[in-house]
């Protein structure tokens, strides 16, 4: 199952993701089988890291940071949610046929409690990832949570909807030996004789055969004679995936063999979904593995997929866990973009996808009237090769519009990226009148660095300069002692006139500073913006680079 937090989740080059995931979880197969499936989404191979030079460790580690909706993530934001019974109805059969070893659940008394409370509002779909589960693993669930399987009404709908509720129905009763009644036999009967006249796909038709041996009736109605020659969809999604699963499984009932030719040709197609994340893919997972050993493929080939699903486990219960879907944000976009820039990498990870999640954002932006938002946009769209002039021109318009406004203690930090923002696009900086304000702690310190540090481009330099004349002479000593400084106060010290420090030749302690700072689970080459924080930051890691105090892992 997925759900969806403020950012969105890891996929690395080369990586296969089917989309979309279904609706709820309780919907997944409705929602998949009535063809709610989109096309591959695939990042650009793009060239070796290597050839990226000091920057080939940071580009790796960027790769891993594209979002669900094609924005970047902030490093190390989880994507594992609870215990899923949805998710495991799905990854725990596919795990054990991957495997050839029946999957154990630990606590079998919590996955009864999730079963009983979520058959109460999805009496069908929970109880039949339960029997998939109670099947996969030899898992001694209770038959009374499957009691009333019988009561259950059928979806309505188009025919494969109807057909995939009649078979779940069917398997539920067996996997619980539940015994049908005669009437309630005769019903699931009627919906399989319905869809007969219907024009159903390979999936639909596997299904209701299936169904149809559980009931003890004659399968011939759904086309299940089979051919030698698989028909394979042109593009790759969950649905397309079903279906290649169905037209096997109807040459298998149909005793029909596939020769090598034929055997090929599946394996070519199924195999580019063998990298796929297990995280979020759970129902394709399942018909992958399905597909794979249905066409007599060695299962071998199927250790790392069970290895992803393995690690996806909750180690309490057994279950797998849920897949939160992380949606990227702009300002981690642009940090990428920065780095991308930089290492001369933009080809590789500002993708098409990216640069039109962009776009689509800039008519929310403008409305919220998000003035470091636009320009952020803009340098991004210019990077990516798509710059938008009518968006310079009103992000500049409103830049200096709010910088001629002035600048205090309250909005310089704003100020000194809305300036910094502006010279990445070329744009023209106006002069900016600065107020000087008492400095008493550390963060009226830092603030008059920043006001200094863009001195420049104020109209009364001189003035702001004589209100803080001791403040260049702190950088120094400072910089010589930075641990407990954040990474955005050493780059605003170095950026204060008269401090004292040569950009090109910074004290030895800020070397030995960087290297303590580097690094955080998972991203070996990105920066934390302070010591004492565990997670890496993207704007940290710009910062450090543009001090040039970037230094080699070991």
């Amino acid at each position: 199952m997925t759900r969806t937090a403020t950012e969105a989740g890891r996929s690395r080059s080369r990586v296969l993701r089917l989309l979309p995931r279904g609706r709820a979880a309780a919907a997944l197969v409705t929602a998949l089988v009535l063809g709610a499936a989109g096309a591959v989404v695939m990042l650009p191979d793009g060239r070796s890291d290597t050839g990226y030079g000091a920057y080939a460790g940071v580009i790796g580690d960027l790769r891993g940071l594209v979002g669900e909706n094609s924005l970047y993530i902030r490093p190390g934001l989880s994507s594992d949610g609870q215990p899923s019974l949805a998710a495991s109805g799905y990854a725990l059969p596919a795990l054990a046929a991957a495997t050839g070893e029946p999957t154990a659940v630990n606590d079998v008394a919590a996955l009864s409690s999730v079963v009983a409370l979520q058959s109460t509002t999805d009496p069908l779909w929970a109880r039949w990832q339960a029997a998939m589960i109670k099947e996969s693993g030899q898992v001694a669930l209770s038959r009374d949570l499957f009691t009333g399987i019988s009561d259950v009404p059928l979806p309505t709908g188009p025919a494969a909807v109807q057909v995939a509720g009649v078979a779940a129905v069917v398997e539920v009763a067996a996997a619980a030996d539940i015994p049908l009644d005669r009437a309630k036999r005769s019903q699931l009967a009627d919906v399989l004789h319905g869809a007969a006249g219907e024009s159903l796909g390979a999936f639909s038709r596997c299904r209701a055969a299936q169904a149809a041996d559980g009931l003890g009736l004659d399968p011939s109605p759904w086309r299940t004679g089979g051919s030698a020659g698989i028909a394979l969809p042109p593009t790759r999604s969950a649905e397309s995936l079903m279906d290649v699963y169905g037209a096997l499984c109807l040459a298998q009932r149909a005793k029909v063999s596939l020769d090598d030719d034929v055997r090929r040709s599946v394996r070519d197609w199924l195999q580019p979904l063998l990298v796929m994340p297990a995280a979020g893919n759970e129902l394709e997972s399942y018909y992958l593995v399905r597909s794979w050993l249905a066409a007599g493929l060695p299962r071998d080939s199927l250790r790392p997929l069970a290895a992803r699903i393995s690690d996806r486990r909750d180690d309490r219960t057994g279950l797998v866990r849920d897949h939160i879907v992380r949606l990227g944000t702009l300002e981690n976009t642009y940090y990428v973009a920065v780095l991308a820039k930089k290492a001369g990498a933009v080809g590789d990870m500002l993708p098409t996808a990216t640069i039109d999640a962009v776009r689509a954002l800039i008519p929310q932006i403008k409305a919220k009237n998000s003035l470091t938002d636009m320009l952020m946009a803009a340098v991004i769209l210019r990077y990516g090769g798509r710059a938008d002039r009518n968006l310079e021109r009103e992000a500049e318009s409103s830049s200096v519009a709010w910088l001629s406004k002035g600048l205090t203690r309250q909005n310089v930090s704003q100020g000194d990226r809305v300036i910094s923002l502006m010279n990445e696009l070329g744009m023209t900086v106006p002069p900016v009148r600065g107020t000087a304000f008492p400095v008493v702690g550390e963060e009226d310190r830092y603030l008059a660095w920043t006001m200094l540090g863009i001195s420049k481009f104020l109209q009364n330099r001189p003035e702001v300069e004589a209100s803080f004349p001791s403040l260049p002479s702190l950088v120094g000593p400072a910089l010589r002692k930075p641990d407990g400084l954040l990474v955005k106060e050493v780059a605003i010290a170095m950026q204060v006139p008269g401090n004292g420090v040569e950009p090109d030749a910074p004290p030895d302690s800020l070397s030995t500073w960087s290297r303590s700072i580097r690094g955080c689970p998972g991203f070996e080459s990105l920066y934390r913006p302070v010591q004492q924080e565990t997670r890496c930051s993207l704007e940290a890691t710009v910062q450090i680079m543009d001090l040039g105090l970037a230094s080699r892992p070991g």
